[in-house]
């Protein structure tokens, strides 16, 4: 990551007023364990809002803090990284081997080039092929 830390406009509906105010979210290089909504999008790359959703349908290690002073106050979204994190590597360790297999299909080279094709001695060789054209279609021969 790079030394300064990524940042996330967001509009926070619940500080009132008419017009939404603007702040800025910040994620530093090692994030704490407890993210706010906000914290937790940039940490995942969704919008705040995927984030709610996620969590109300029970799909992140997420709870709602308030302060116990004010009861019927307004609770805060908390989304716990750590575990978050956890899971995700235990989604890996379970995967069939067959999942795996996303490593052999990822290459240095630009979308669209192949890599030479080499003989048995290693040699690379072109692969000579005749283009026909039949009836407006282009196919290839050989």
């Amino acid at each position: 990551m790079l030394d300064e830390a990524k940042t996330i406009q967001s509009v926070d509906p619940d500080e009132g007023g008419t017009a939404p105010s603007r702040r800025q979210v910040r994620l530093s290089e090692k994030p704490a364990d407890l993210l706010s909504k906000e914290g937790f999008a940039l940490y995942v790359g969704k919008t705040p809002a995927a984030v709610v959703a996620m969590a109300k349908a029970g799909k992140l290690p997420a709870f709602y803090m308030s302060d116990p002073l004010k009861p019927g106050g307004l609770a805060e979204l908390w989304i716990n990284r750590r575990e978050w994190d956890k899971y995700a590597e235990q989604l890996v360790e379970q995967v069939p081997e067959e999942w795996h297999g996303w490593k052999d299909r990822i290459s240095a080279r630009k979308p669209g080039r192949r890599a030479p094709k080499l003989d048995d001695q290693g040699d690379a060789y072109t692969d000579v092929r005749k283009t026909v054209r039949r009836r407006g279609r282009v196919t290839r021969v050989g």
